[in-house]
């Protein structure tokens, strides 16, 4: 509630000169009538006049239903239920039924004001509350009617809301500034890898493997010559004491979480018994396990002994490789390793295409090094986009703190 001087509360309708729905016609882009506002045209609060199609309407709903400047029109159901759009110099245009246009009183209200209370938390608790049909919300012109907002006198409002949408307008660019900070950010990991591993991709399944430019000791080999190929495998689900023990299980769920990362925790676990009633196996510190199927491509490390799904093809390394330099090699190949799967419903990598893959290695202590410094780069570009996601957060709570003070009758 409001306490300001002068202020006070209103319900829309007593606000509005008229409260209407728009007219159901057929859009056409060939139309020479009116422009005809559809809920679509409505995007990131912007109206393309020029891409809004016209349409064939009688004079008398031309009357009816015409948008003149300061007009607000709201989506009266589906999932933009409530969203609301300010009407400035339109070109002769209608709206259509989906829409319900408030023409503002002007003696008692002015219309950019009332648009930025549209924006509000308090005016979305109260459409909450008067919308109707669950899932699908709606609200009718009576309903809209009844939503109370806070007025100070019309001066008051204008000065209010030019103040506000300035602000408003500065916070929307620093949100697509720090949207652009946060794409860079997370482009930067693919950037590193491309980096270290070059333009042609250090990995293949095909018999002979491409041509990389002539990098010192950098060698093809068979991926089975330098690791051990295991599986993975799920005990019965019908036998609970397989499960809750003392067994770490990597299965798909938890592959998304544990991407590119050390796995020392997982969702569920087995036991001795599990494993020794199932085809799962008990796997080294330091297994990259490589999902095959439906999340194809995502890797991580085990932190200590594990076992898997059979969602999972695994390599224990041997002297010769790296698991960390392997882990990063398939991080840069992922496009490549997904692009070996088939299956319309359930993208999958087969086993006889596994035991095909070749890696493009340098010597051990070369892979030791790439990885350590990879790993470095790696955690600074993690860090680099929690921060810029920390700063987004905090600019896109930006607008509801400004319009909670304006509305609160606390602007000075």
């Amino acid at each position: 509630m409001t306490s300001a001087k002068n202020w006070r509360r209103l319900q829309v309708r007593d606000i509005c000169s008229s409260i209407d729905y728009g007219l159901t016609a057929s859009a056409s882009p060939y139309s020479h009538g009116p422009r005809f506002l559809r809920i679509t045209d409505i995007q990131e609060g912007k109206v393309d006049w020029s891409a809004v199609p016209g349409c064939n309407v009688s004079p008398a709903e031309v009357t009816k239903a015409t948008l003149t400047d300061g007009d607000i029109v709201f989506a009266r159901t589906g999932a933009t239920t409530g969203k609301s759009f300010l009407i400035k110099r339109p070109p002769s245009a209608v709206f259509a039924s989906y829409l319900i246009r408030l023409r503002v009183d002007r003696s008692v209200a002015f219309p950019d004001f009332v648009q930025l209370y549209f924006q509000s938390d308090e005016y979305w608790q109260q459409l909450r509350r008067y919308a109707r049909g669950g899932a699908q919300p709606n609200v009718n012109a009576s309903l809209l009617g009844n939503i109370e907002l806070p007025l100070p006198p019309v001066a008051e409002q204008e000065r209010i809301a030019a103040r506000l949408g300035a602000a408003l307008v500065l916070v929307d660019k620093a949100r697509r500034a720090s949207e652009e900070r946060v794409t860079a950010a997370e482009a930067l990991p693919a950037a590193y890898l491309r980096e270290v591993f070059g333009s042609v991709a250090p990995f293949d399944a095909a018999p002979v493997p491409p041509v990389i430019p002539t990098r010192a000791g950098w060698k093809w080999h068979l991926l089975t010559d330098r690791a051990r190929l295991a599986t993975g495998h799920t005990p019965s689900r019908r036998c609970p004491e397989y499960w809750s023990g003392d067994v770490p299980w990597i299965q798909l769920p938890d592959i998304r979480a544990l991407d590119g990362k050390r796995a020392y925790e997982t969702s569920e676990r087995t036991n001795e018994l599990g494993i020794a009633n199932s085809a799962a196996v008990l796997l080294p510190e330091g297994t990259v396990c490589l999902s095959r199927t439906a999340s194809v491509g995502f890797v991580t490390i085990m932190g200590r002994q594990m076992a898997t799904s059979q969602d999972f093809v695994n390599w224990v390394c041997g002297a010769d490789l790296h698991p960390d330099f392997l882990m990063y090699l398939f991080l840069r190949c992922r496009r490549e390793i997904r692009d070996l799967g088939s299956g319309a419903v359930h993208h999958t990598i087969y086993f006889p295409t596994v035991e095909a893959f070749r890696v493009c290695v340098p010597p051990v202590d070369e892979q030791r090094r790439i990885a350590q410094q990879l790993s470095n780069r790696l955690a600074g570009a993690a860090t680099v986009l929690a921060q810029c996601r920390d700063e987004l957060a905090a600019i896109e709570a930006l607008p509801a703190a400004l319009l909670r003070e304006a509305f609160g009758g606390r602007e000075g």
